[in-house]
């Protein structure tokens, strides 16, 4: 079935925070490369087609970064297949701004556990211009729903990349909050993580990261 409302208008906010207890080289390369994620995404997503099992989603816009605007654009197309009591996520994404051209495949696998429980387990594969040959992650998630608008979870992620040779980049702990503010318009994520990246040698470094998206 066809949606109605195809075009929508999309106001994303995201905000890392990192606690910074050391000055070493190494670490402040760790800070920097979080402090990139720090953006505001104005733009239109169009969804030419979306039913129970596949979507297709575009957006177009203007990201603005604390020192810079780039145009961002990006497309995505999902389906989703059962197997058993699994349900299977396969997306294939596509970016671009004005330094980079990548993509992003997704395999995700989840089932409930009881009524207001889920087990995920997902994997991405990210290639661009900007990446150390091809980006791996690998996420173990939790998650608990309290109501309809607002759930909690816990997740374990290996970061990865392949070139020059195959080294994982860090461990992760990670906490999710999720809450529909208003609607199906606003929601809120709130995102602590304990990071253990290779750069200072599997150090824990603190993060919280936020994240708030209207779309209307």
């Amino acid at each position: 079935m066809m949606i109605k409302s195809p075009m929508k208008l999309i106001i994303l906010t995201t905000k890392g925070i990192v606690k910074k207890v050391e000055t070493t080289e190494k670490k402040k390369d760790v800070i920097d490369a979080i402090d990139k994620e720090n953006s505001t995404f104005l733009g239109l997503q169009y969804t030419p087609f979306a039913n129970a099992v596949s979507h297709i989603k575009t957006s177009i816009g203007p990201k603005f970064r604390s020192n810079s605007v780039r145009l961002f654009a990006s497309a995505r197309v999902r389906f989703q297949f059962m197997t058993g009591i699994w349900t299977a996520h396969l997306t294939q994404y596509f970016f671009f701004d004005n330094q980079e051209l990548g993509e992003r495949t997704g395999l995700d696998f989840q089932r409930p556990i009881g009524d207001k429980a889920e087990f995920r387990s997902a994997s991405t594969v990210t290639y661009s211009e900007t990446s150390k040959g091809t980006d791996l992650r690998q996420t173990l998630l939790f998650r608990h729903f309290f109501t309809e608008s607002a759930s909690a979870g816990i997740s374990l992620q290996i970061e990865a990349h392949t070139r020059p040779s195959t080294l994982v980049d860090a461990y992760v702990i990670a906490f999710e909050y999720r809450q529909k503010m208003w609607r199906d318009w606003l929601y809120l994520d709130i995102l602590p993580q304990a990071r253990f990246p290779r750069e200072v040698d599997f150090g824990v470094t603190p993060f919280l990261g936020t994240s708030l998206e209207a779309i209307f």
